[in-house]
């Protein structure tokens, strides 16, 4: 009775994925956090996560290069309650900074952790920062979405019968110690959807979004630090 109930449709309904923001990334001037100067940076918004990197390319970058970067640091935009807003006098300068009463998050990866010092970026032109902000605005909508799905598990009796193998190993569901079932109605092998989501947020049927994805490379502390040691010997 327990399985019937569980496999009802009616009771774990057909989903479609969040209406999440899509990745925006271009190269903005960042200031640097204890100099008064901007330095340029390529920025990224995406699932939520504020990245940049000091690698700026001759040519407008690409998301395809964007997706082999080794980042410098990033924000997690839905682990803090943040605000981005326009610098007064100016038409480029915005800031992404806590709002009243937070700090940066252990989740981030830059110098301003536990600390409530904004982030100032310069835009190309006034267009360029009202995209900007209304991006990163955008991807603060991410803290409603959770780390990882609740979905029901079950362990496959002889009476069960799926037509469909698995969609990751596409081996049979049928000889599983454990399967799960998402709330886009797909059926996989508990053990492989596990692993699958490890990496990626996304069914791996349908591509609906079902947790936030995984936070993109960053590079080792050492690799961020050895620029600023060398150029103090030379």
């Amino acid at each position: 009775e327990d399985d019937e109930v569980w496999w009802d449709a009616d009771l774990v309904p057909c989903c479609t994925a969040p209406s999440m923001p899509k990745p925006h990334f271009d190269v903005v001037e960042k200031e640097h956090p204890k100099l008064n100067f901007f330095q340029e940076r390529v920025l990224l918004v995406e699932h939520g996560w504020l990245y940049w990197y000091t690698d700026v390319p001759a040519t407008q970058p690409s998301l395809a290069r964007l997706y082999k970067t080794s980042w410098r640091g990033c924000v997690d935009l839905a682990s803090t309650p943040c605000q981005v807003k326009a610098v007064d006098g100016s038409d480029t300068l915005f800031i992404v900074e806590p709002c009243l009463g937070f700090h940066w998050s252990m989740n981030d990866v830059h110098s301003r952790v536990g600390k409530r010092q904004a982030f100032v970026f310069k835009a190309r032109n006034p267009q360029q920062r009202q995209n900007w902000m209304h991006a990163i605005y955008q991807h603060m909508d991410y803290k409603s979405l959770p780390s990882a799905p609740s979905m029901p598990m079950m362990k496959p009796d002889k009476h069960f019968i799926w037509k469909e193998p698995c969609s990751v190993c596409s081996g049979d569901l049928g000889d599983a110690s454990s399967i799960c079932k998402t709330p886009c109605n797909h059926v996989f092998h508990s053990e492989c959807l596990s692993q699958w989501l490890a990496v990626d947020g996304t069914c791996p049927f349908c591509r609906s979004l079902l947790c936030r994805p995984p936070r993109r490379p960053l590079q080792p502390w050492l690799a961020r630090i050895l620029p600023f040691r060398r150029a103090s010997v030379t």
